[in-house]
């Protein structure tokens, strides 16, 4: 099948998604699950100077403090009021919901391997697991209080140094082909979430095509396990002292802690992850200023760093290597705008959207047309 057949087949592909979840998890219904995990929640109750494991918990309050309904399950953060044989404790917990309990029993074990592969990463590390219920089908994890890692205002030079380990730290070695039919059909849901006109869904795909081509023959995807967002991580500074650079990137005075969130790819393609990260600001800078000269900077250093971890993980292949013909980073970039627009449309007025798009559209053809961080690693 040609490419130009490929893209009338997503063009007209019936992407309608499914509604978000109608029932939520009712505060009666969350008390029974924590009660039923109490003994778990032991684990993370201790008596500091005694040194002791409390021997038994009881749930004296529940707040539930955050609810969030997607169409591929919901999540939830509560606040709990513990009583113990050690004292009285608050605890955050995270709740992760879906229809599917084989699936969490997955992500328990992912998880798993992953917090032992990040062992060797000092300062990175993924929330705790508290463990699973069956019904509803649910995960839980401890929320540790801190701050979130995008807002907590690091300079430049130390935020870009961590993203580029924290990304190439939860991607495994191994890398597999770029599923392109999976990126078509997602430029396609854009259009369809958008509504899109025929004529505006021809540009966006006549746009992507070329970068979706150069796609084909990479293998630097990986099975995504638990994606580092920014924007989720939970930041916390150990202490004060003013250390080397080289030592704070290392994770000497901080700890990262990982959301582990919804992943809704079965794969992703390394520069995906490190596009999530760094959309906003590269929008943000183009317009502003109508260049992205500060952001090819940052991205530098984000390579830098991530192709250090690389190495330092058993990695065998330079970034050079992997993408002999240029970096994926520009089309991730601009998926990552427009699913950020789709899924958030409904914050507009239909004539704001109609503004947005356009203006979104005009971002697109700055970056295909100059392609700023094809050639990032040079």
């Amino acid at each position: 099948m040609s490419e130009d057949d490929h893209l009338n087949k997503y063009k007209k592909l019936d992407v309608s998604s499914s509604p978000l979840w109608e029932n939520l998890i009712s505060r009666q219904t969350m008390i029974e699950i924590v009660e039923g995990i109490s003994d778990q929640l032991r684990r993370f109750l201790w008596d500091p100077e005694k040194h002791l494991q409390a021997r038994y918990v009881t749930i004296d309050d529940i707040t539930i403090t955050s609810q969030k309904n997607y169409q591929f399950g919901q999540e939830y953060e509560i606040l709990l009021k513990l009583g113990s044989d050690v004292g009285n404790r608050m605890m955050a917990l995270y709740v992760k919901r879906t229809n599917s309990l084989e699936q969490l029993e997955e992500e328990a074990k992912k998880h798993q391997l992953l917090s032992y592969s990040l062992e060797k990463f000092k300062g990175i590390n993924l929330f705790d697991l508290v463990g699973l219920w069956n019904s509803p089908p649910c995960i839980i994890y401890l929320k540790q209080a801190g701050s979130v890692l995008s807002k907590v205002g690091l300079s430049d030079e130390i935020y870009s140094s961590i993203l580029g380990r924290g990304c190439a730290a939860v991607q495994p070695n191994d890398s597999i082909p770029v599923d392109v039919k999976e990126e078509l059909k997602i430029v396609s849901q854009m259009a369809f979430m958008l509504s899109l006109t025929d004529e505006q869904t021809n540009k966006l795909f006549n746009l992507f095509s070329p970068m979706i081509s150069e796609l084909t023959d990479l293998k630097t995807s990986y099975m995504g396990l638990f994606p580092f967002r920014s924007k989720e991580a939970i930041f916390h500074k150990k202490f004060d002292e003013d250390l080397p650079l080289i030592n704070i990137i290392q994770g000497a005075n901080y700890q990262i802690l990982i959301k582990p969130g919804f992943n809704t790819k079965e794969k992703a393609e390394r520069m995906e992850d490190i596009a999530s990260n760094i959309s906003e600001m590269v929008e943000k800078e183009y317009f502003t200023k109508g260049t992205v000269n500060n952001s090819i900077s940052f991205v530098k250093n984000v390579l830098r760093n991530y192709e250090r971890t690389l190495v330092f993980s058993g990695g065998t292949n330079s970034l050079e290597q992997m993408y002999p013909k240029g970096l994926s980073l520009d089309y991730f970039l601009l998926a990552e705008s427009w699913k950020t627009l789709a899924y958030s449309k409904t914050i507009y007025e239909l004539s704001e959207l109609s503004i947005r798009i356009d203006e979104i559209f005009n971002y697109c053809q700055f970056i295909t047309e100059k392609r700023p961080f094809k050639w990032a690693l040079n």
